[in-house]
């Protein structure tokens, strides 16, 4: 379990800096956009899964099956890197669109409980935002597109490592 720990942390790293590098050099990114998007896709979808099978929490098929489709994806990024930046923004939009959906469903099975998770539904509405604006706007593939693509990651990773350091505080 500590090393499925230590790769949510490296994870969340790997994406924080991947997004600050798409918002400060968007033109560099282009270049190696599938590969590195790939490998977050492959590492995010693994993970998910494993940590799925670990803890079997509501909505198991759905993360279970998210998180196959997640490294499944990365894999085809990786291994045919000229894959079209359309397929990339929809797969994109998809996973930002699923990723708000079971952040909402969880933020919604906490507040019935009597908890405050205003954060939660924040960002669960971030995320819906982005993948519908992805899934709108396909073949922008220009430096602003990338640059909001660097928000994204940087955004999701950094939200990522809150919610460890969150959870490792609560332990």
């Amino acid at each position: 379990m500590k090393s499925l720990q230590a790769g949510e942390w490296t994870l969340g790293i790997v994406t924080t800096l991947l997004g600050l590098a798409g918002l400060v050099f968007p033109d560099a990114i282009l270049g190696f956009l599938s590969f590195a998007v790939g490998a977050v896709l492959l590492i995010c979808g693994a993970m998910l899964a494993l940590k799925t099978l670990a803890h079997q929490t509501s909505l198991f098929r759905l993360r279970l099956a998210l998180g196959i489709v997640l490294a499944a994806a990365g894999l085809i990024f990786i291994i045919k890197r000229d894959t079209p930046i359309r397929l990339f923004a929809t797969l994109l939009g998809l996973w930002a669109l699923a990723s708000g959906a079971l952040k909402l469903n969880d933020a919604i099975g906490l507040r019935q409980a009597g908890e405050k998770c205003t954060g939660l539904f924040l960002q669960s509405f971030i995320n819906l935002g982005f993948g519908l604006y992805f899934l709108a706007n396909p073949v922008s593939g220009t430096a602003l597109w990338v640059r909001l693509l660097g928000l994204y990651l940087a955004y999701w990773g950094g939200s990522f490592l809150f919610s460890l350091a969150i959870e490792n505080r609560n332990r």
